[in-house]
């Protein structure tokens, strides 16, 4: 892990226990609409266990990007179908999860190119430090919901 690029996620026990079931609540309330956030809802491929995650979509070059390290997106390895719960709107999605440290770098830097801050991923990366493809990729992955 880069010295240079620090995570700045909230607690574990804060977002599991106190802020994603806070916002899977308001999703379905009109203030869902109005909130930055999308909930991705799929099924697990082994455990056949419902998730419905929420998570920050990141509109870049007409794709929407995920970035995260989280458990629960190996399963969209090869691709997966999904459902997302954005605005108020329910949509089947197609899911693919980028791991290659070359594809995972390209799409983080068209991202902060598009004006996604690092700060929006949960990461502080330094003025003028220009993180390489391996040091984003061992952060974060991404998916591409199409």
């Amino acid at each position: 892990m880069s010295p240079h690029i620090q995570d700045r996620r909230p607690p574990r026990w804060l977002t599991h226990h106190i802020a994603n079931p806070l916002v899977r609540r308001l999703m379905l309330t009109r203030f869902g609409a109005r909130l930055p956030v999308a909930v991705l809802k799929v099924t697990g491929r082994r455990s056949g266990r419902r998730f419905e995650v929420p998570v920050g979509v990141h509109e870049v070059a007409g794709q929407r990007l995920v970035f995260t390290d989280a458990p629960w997106r190996l399963n969209f390895r090869g691709g997966a179908a999904a459902e997302l719960l954005s605005a108020g709107q329910l949509s089947a999605v197609q899911v693919h999860l980028v791991e290659d440290p070359a594809e995972v770098g390209a799409l983080f830097r068209a991202a902060f190119a598009a004006g996604t801050t690092p700060a929006q991923i949960a990461m502080a990366i330094p003025a003028g430090y220009d993180p390489s493809d391996e040091e984003l990729a061992a952060r974060r992955s991404v998916l591409v919901l199409a």
